[in-house]
């Protein structure tokens, strides 16, 4: 929850399950505690953090290990969340694009979404993989259409130069959460380098 209009939509939309007896189950990486903390007129937003503490029970996943940044034990590094970007991991992963595009790769392709034209940096030329940086997809004025369109037209992206992104960046972290939500609904493996 990062704006005032979703926070207060929040409790309007969970009351109503919560009321019939409902079963909700979701994650978050937040404690309810902690969720909009320091938002503009947070007052407005603690009735539904109420609401989840009677309605709700909180179980604590953490843990030390940070799996997403294990590989396997036969050498082969199979990490899809790849950190920090420099260097060494860039060339990790142009060599996971590599492995998947046999070499052989095409550049300047596009794909097409409700008319607009959508570049791709890099493709494979026989297998549905596409690169793309940060840039290319979320420092342009794209929306869930297109992304829909690259998930239906790739079964795997790569994608590089994901920076720290803050509230100052609200724009590319509504656009990058858009493109991981089609990614994720066309089946599509996400695999990136990021700060």
């Amino acid at each position: 929850v990062t704006h005032i209009s979703d926070a207060i939509i929040m409790k309007r939309i969970f009351s109503v399950p919560f009321e019939r007896g409902a079963v909700i189950v979701a994650t978050s990486n937040r404690p309810p505690e902690d969720l909009y903390l320091n938002g503009l007129n947070r007052p407005l937003f603690l009735p539904f953090i109420l609401m989840l503490n009677d309605f709700c029970e909180v179980h604590a996943i953490g843990a030390e290990v940070d799996y997403r940044m294990i590989s396997t034990s036969d050498g082969e590094d199979d990490r899809v969340y790849i950190t920090p970007c420099e260097d060494k991991e860039r060339q990790t992963l142009e060599r996971k694009f590599a492995k998947l595009t046999q070499g052989r790769v095409i550049s300047g392709a596009q794909i097409e979404a409700q008319g607009r034209k959508i570049a791709v940096s890099r493709c494979g030329e026989a297998s549905n993989v596409a690169w793309f940086t940060f840039a290319d997809l979320c420092d342009k004025p794209l929306g869930a259409a297109d992304y829909l369109a690259v998930a239906s037209a790739f079964h795997t992206v790569f994608m590089t130069d994901i920076p720290k992104l803050t509230m100052q960046e609200r724009d590319q972290v509504r656009r990058f959460i858009t493109l991981i939500d089609a990614l994720y609904e066309g089946h599509t493996e996400f695999v990136c380098v990021a700060d």
